[in-house]
């Protein structure tokens, strides 16, 4: 009795993930972005960018399994949602990140409010750099480069982690992201996916975008491989009509806001903030306030 019952939940799955991958375009996004890929009309066409050997070119040192590099410079600032990011980190998870926010599994969907905010998951995933012993993985890369008009971040045979499998991994992946000054643009590309994530089958895998709040974001697909050969491209709206009044700090007493120690007997202590307009609205006078805690 249990054969049909199996067949049937897998019927629905493939039938879940052929409408998935069959999907061309999306959002608008409560901002405006949508996207579209290489199956579209309107959409993209594939074109893989090797950078491997563009001069230049930067090979992201110290990836693992869930950890995080950065920043590395965005120049000249790319502009994303209201804002213009000067930074980026990169993730072995298969993302770059406007902030030093890192991602592990699982996944949600996204636009989600807890963090990871403020990132791309090009191929977010339970991916890793490392076998089980902490030791780089043969062939396995992430490189940037990047001109005036260009950034592009590519992961090369990248494998999932997978505590079963021999060293601790298994498959291989090469994707990447390219940000386009010249219209705002964000496009993925996706050369080589093998093999399948098999430690937990929900939340596994996700790609989209997503604001600096999680309030706003546009996904692509969740918990669905990328076909080979497909770019998929976001579009920054031609028109925005979304205000948003919003302010952030960008240090307090030192560029970087690390910690700064203070002597107990000094009796009077000036703290110094600055502060930046975060959102597309012109902000009235306000008030800063800090605290010194020991």
């Amino acid at each position: 009795m249990k054969k049909p019952f199996l067949l049937l939940i897998l019927i629905a799955l493939l039938f879940i993930s052929s409408f998935t991958q069959g999907q061309t375009s999306g959002g608008p996004d409560a901002f405006g972005y949508v996207w579209r890929n290489n199956s579209d009309p309107q959409g993209p066409v594939y074109n893989w960018i090797d950078i491997s050997s563009r001069p230049g070119v930067v090979t992201v040192t110290g990836l693992q399994d869930d950890n995080l590099r950065g920043p590395f410079a965005v120049t000249p600032p790319f502009r994303f949602y209201w804002y213009h990011p000067t930074k980026f980190w990169v993730g072995s998870n298969g993302y770059i990140a406007f902030a030093p926010n890192s991602a592990a599994a699982p996944f949600p969907n996204i636009p989600a409010l807890p963090s990871p905010n403020d990132w791309l998951p090009v191929m977010a995933s339970d991916l890793t750099f490392t076998d089980n012993t902490v030791t780089a993985i043969p062939n396995v890369t992430c490189q940037y480069w990047e001109n005036l008009d260009t950034l592009i971040v590519t992961w090369a045979n990248v494998p999932f982690w997978d505590n079963v499998a021999p060293g601790g991994y298994l498959g291989s992946n090469t994707f990447q992201v390219i940000l386009d000054n010249t219209d705002s643009s964000i496009t993925y590309q996706y050369k080589n996916q093998q093999g399948l994530y098999t430690a937990n089958p929900i939340d596994f895998m996700e790609i989209g975008i997503e604001n600096n709040s999680g309030g706003i974001g546009l996904e692509t697909s969740h918990d669905t491989y990328p076909l080979i050969s497909t770019a998929v491209k976001y579009y920054f709206p031609d028109t925005v009509t979304l205000a948003i009044n919003d302010a952030a700090t960008t240090y307090v007493n030192n560029i970087g806001t690390h910690g700064q120690i203070l002597s107990k007997n000094v009796s009077v202590f000036t703290s110094t903030a600055e502060v930046t307009n975060s959102g597309n609205q012109n902000i009235t006078a306000f008030d800063s306030y800090s605290r010194v805690v020991n």
